[in-house]
Formats: structure tokens, C-alpha cells, sequence
């Protein structure tokens, strides 16, 4: 995202996420069009290029609205776990579902696709320091996974929902 869009008002900057959730909810980010999106904006083409590099970069900014709002809701409270687990049973109410089917099935690969390597391609848990912290990780891990699972296999949302009673219960234990 470029530093313009920050200057537009908060309006303009509600219009032009709605245009872009309207668009990136419906297709994948493989068939997203800037058309649609300016159209939908009421902006021009050439404004679009002066908020974003791209529609990749487009799709960025939209997404970091989307998780910090959902990453905010979750943490509300302190059951991590009960926070996913009615997330999940209320996601076909949430603004974002149709956002996130799209961005689990199709458009984390594709964003993936586009990053550059990095020196490491897997997680350091060397600043983990105690098995709390360990058993922290190992949950937010559980968490996403089961998440990505259900918006990847709906009709498993029972055996998902089931995943996470028992992940409850292994905590209580621990």
C-alpha cells in the first residue's frame, strides 16, 4: 500500500475496503479484476495505482484489515480455544466468511506464490523458553490449522468442532 491511501478520507478509505472485500469475497485473487474494484471504488484506474503497487498489493492491505479485526475479536477473551472454537461456529455470520473461503482455498497459495524466499521457512522456537510457552505456541498452532481446516472442508465442521473439545480437555489436563 502506498503512503496516498492513508491521506483519503476515512470514508474513502471505508469505500474503497468495502469495493475491495466485495470483489476479493467473490472470486479468487487469480480472477480479480481492478475494474471491478474501481468501479465498485467510484474511483479511477489511475487513483487505484496511486494507493497500491497492484492488486496483490491490494489484496495485502485488505487482508490485514480482515485478521486484525478477527485477531482482535479473538482475543477478547482468554480461552483462546472456546474464542476459535465459536469463531467458528458463527463464521457464516461474520462480514469476512466469504473473504476468508476465498483466501484459504485459493488466495494464501497464490499470495505465498509471490513472496520472495526468506532465509528460513519454518519456525525458530528457540525463544520459547518454558513449557507453558511451548504449550502456548503449540495451541495458536492447533488453532490456525483448525481454522484453515474448516473454511478448506465445511463439511467437516463437526469433526473440526470435535478437535477442539478435545484440544480443550488435553489443556485442562496439562
Amino acid at each position: 500500500m502506498k503512503s496516498g491511501l492513508l491521506n483519503l478520507s476515512t470514508r474513502k478509505q471505508e469505500k474503497i475496503k468495502q469495493a475491495l472485500l466485495s470483489e476479493f469475497s467473490n472470486v479468487s485473487l487469480l480472477e480479480a479484476k481492478v475494474a471491478n474494484i474501481v468501479t465498485l471504488a467510484e474511483i479511477s484506474r489511475g487513483s487505484f495505482y496511486t494507493y497500491f503497487e497492484d492488486i496483490y498489493d491490494a489484496y495485502q492491505w485488505l487482508a490485514s484489515i480482515v485478521f486484525k479485526n478477527i485477531h482482535q475479536s479473538l482475543e477478547q477473551t482468554q480461552d483462546s480455544l472456546s474464542a476459535a472454537e465459536n469463531f467458528i461456529l458463527e463464521a457464516k455470520d461474520s462480514p469476512y466468511y466469504n473473504f476468508l473461503c476465498q483466501y484459504y482455498t485459493v488466495n494464501d497459495a497464490v499470495m505465498n506464490s509471490q513472496k520472495k524466499p526468506s532465509s528460513g521457512y519454518f519456525d525458530d522456537l528457540s525463544h520459547l523458553k518454558d513449557d507453558n510457552e511451548i504449550s502456548d505456541w503449540l495451541i495458536a498452532q492447533a488453532i490456525h490449522r483448525l481454522i484453515r481446516s474448516y473454511f478448506m472442508y465445511p463439511e467437516k465442521s463437526a469433526d473440526i468442532i470435535q478437535s477442539f473439545q478435545a484440544l480443550k480437555a488435553w489443556q485442562k489436563r496439562s
